[in-house]
C-alpha cells in the first residue's frame, strides 16, 4: 500500500511494515534475508507458522488501518437464509426464509476472484463471512478456495447446524481460517433450543463445535445476553471454561437492520446488568469526553462491510447504506467516498455527552436512528447498574 508493503502473521498477529520503494513484496518474503532488515523484522520472517488464529490479528489489523487509513477487514454477508429462526436476529424472520440469493452467489468463479482482487488492492487482510448461515449457501467453497490462493484470512460466523462434507473431508486442501465463530444462549438445551426455536439446535451445534476443535481450527462461542438466557450464563461461562474454548458475552440486543421488530424488549434489566458487571468487572467500557480528536472506532476506516444485497456499511454492525457494489464499478470509490468518510471521521468531540459506557454508533443507529445517540433504553440500564445502594456501595 503506497510505499509500504504490510506483512501479518496470522498465528501471533504481529505485523511488520517494510517501506519498499520498487521492491515487490513477494520477493521480501520468499527472501528475507537479502534485504537490511533490523532485527525484530528478521525474526518476523523466520516465525511465521503456526494455527491460523485471527482472533489475535484483529486489534493489530484496527491499528494498521487506523494509521495508515486503509480498510484491513471486511465482513461480507454471504446471504440472508438461515436453518434456524432466533428471536433476537437482526435479519428478521422475512429475510431469513427467503430464497434470494447473495451478491457473491451471483457472481462465477471468475467474478469472485475479480472481487477479492479488488478487495487485495484496498488492502485488505481479512474477510469475515457471515449471514444467514454461510454453510448452506453453494458459493462458499469457491469462495473459501479464492480466498484462501489470493492470500486472505478468513473467519466464519456460523449456527453450527450442518458442515458440509467437503468441509469436514478436507478434500481441498487447508484453508485460511482464522476463526470459527458460533453462537450458544445457554448450555441448557431447553433455553437455548427455546430461543433459536429448533429443537435439538444445541446438541448439533455443540457437536459440530467439537468436531472443529478436533480438526485444529481456532473456534469461539458468542453469547448475547438477554431476559430469556440471564439465569444461565454462569452455567455457560463455566461449561465452555472446562471446555477450553473461548467465549465472549454481548449486551445489548440490537434492533432488526432490515424490519421494523423492536428487539430491544428482550433485553436485560439494569438490575440484571448491575449483577453481571460486579462479576465480569470489565465487561462495561467507560469512555470520559473531554473534546477529544481521537475517533470514536473504526467503522468506515478500518473496516467496512457489504450486505447481501451488495449495499456497503461503514461496520457490519453499522447498517448505514453509503453505497452499492451493483451501482459502482469500483468499490474503492465507495469505500473513500464521502458518505464513507464522514462515519470513518466522526471524533469523540462530536458526541454531546461528556462520559459514555459501550459507545456503539451502530447499536445507536439500529435503536434511536442517530449514530451520536445512545438509546434511551441502554442509557436507563447503565444508570441503573451504576446507582449507589444504600450504604454507598454500587
Amino acid at each position: 500500500m503506497g510505499s509500504y508493503a504490510h506483512f501479518l502473521n496470522c498465528a501471533n498477529g504481529q505485523i511488520v511494515s517494510v517501506e519498499t520503494g520498487n521492491i515487490e513484496a513477494k520477493k521480501i518474503v520468499n527472501k528475507p534475508d537479502n534485504y537490511k532488515f533490523d532485527s525484530d523484522t528478521k525474526n518476523f520472517f523466520k516465525n511465521i507458522s503456526g494455527q491460523y488464529n485471527s482472533r489475535l490479528c484483529r486489534k493489530n489489523l484496527i491499528k494498521l488501518g487506523l494509521a495508515f487509513n486503509f480498510p484491513t477487514t471486511v465482513n461480507i454477508e454471504l446471504s440472508r437464509r438461515c436453518s434456524l429462526r432466533c428471536v433476537h436476529c437482526y435479519v428478521g424472520n422475512k429475510n431469513l426464509r427467503s430464497s434470494k440469493p447473495g451478491f457473491l452467489e451471483r457472481m462465477d468463479e471468475s467474478g469472485i476472484g475479480d472481487f477479492f482482487d479488488e478487495l487485495k488492492s484496498l488492502g485488505v487482510f481479512l474477510v469475515v463471512i457471515s449471514g444467514g448461515e454461510p454453510f448452506i449457501g453453494k458459493s462458499l467453497l469457491s469462495l473459501l478456495r479464492i480466498a484462501t490462493e489470493k492470500g486472505f484470512l478468513v473467519e466464519i460466523f456460523s449456527n453450527l447446524q450442518y458442515l458440509p462434507e467437503w468441509f469436514l473431508s478436507n478434500e481441498y486442501g487447508n484453508f485460511r481460517i482464522g476463526r470459527i465463530q458460533t453462537s450458544v444462549y445457554s448450555a441448557v438445551s431447553k433455553i437455548h433450543d427455546d430461543i433459536t426455536k429448533s429443537s435439538g439446535s444445541l446438541k448439533r451445534t455443540l457437536g459440530n463445535l467439537h468436531l472443529l476443535v478436533k480438526m485444529g481450527y481456532f473456534v469461539e462461542v458468542a453469547t448475547p445476553l438477554m431476559k430469556r438466557n440471564f439465569v444461565s450464563w454462569e452455567s455457560a461461562k463455566l461449561f465452555f471454561r472446562k471446555k477450553k474454548i473461548a467465549q465472549n458475552f454481548s449486551w445489548p440486543i440490537a434492533n432488526e437492520y432490515y424490519g421494523q421488530a423492536r428487539k430491544n424488549r428482550l433485553n436485560i434489566s439494569g438490575e440484571n446488568l448491575r449483577d453481571f458487571v460486579r462479576k465480569n468487572p470489565d465487561f462495561i467500557s467507560e469512555t470520559q469526553n473531554y473534546n477529544s480528536n481521537e475517533l470514536v472506532c473504526e467503522a468506515g476506516k478500518a473496516i467496512f462491510a457489504i450486505s447481501a444485497n451488495g449495499d456497503v456499511f461503514p461496520c457490519s454492525q453499522l447498517p448505514l447504506p453509503v453505497g452499492n457494489i451493483f451501482l459502482k464499478k469500483k468499490s474503492r470509490e465507495i469505500v473513500y467516498g464521502e458518505s464513507m468518510l464522514k462515519i470513518g471521521s466522526l471524533k469523540w468531540k462530536d458526541i454531546p455527552a461528556k462520559k459514555v459506557f459501550n459507545f456503539c454508533p451502530g447499536i445507536n443507529y439500529t435503536d434511536a436512528g442517530n449514530v451520536l445517540t445512545q438509546p434511551e433504553h441502554m442509557l436507563n440500564a447503565i444508570n441503573v447498574a451504576f446507582a449507589k445502594k444504600k450504604g454507598g456501595k454500587k
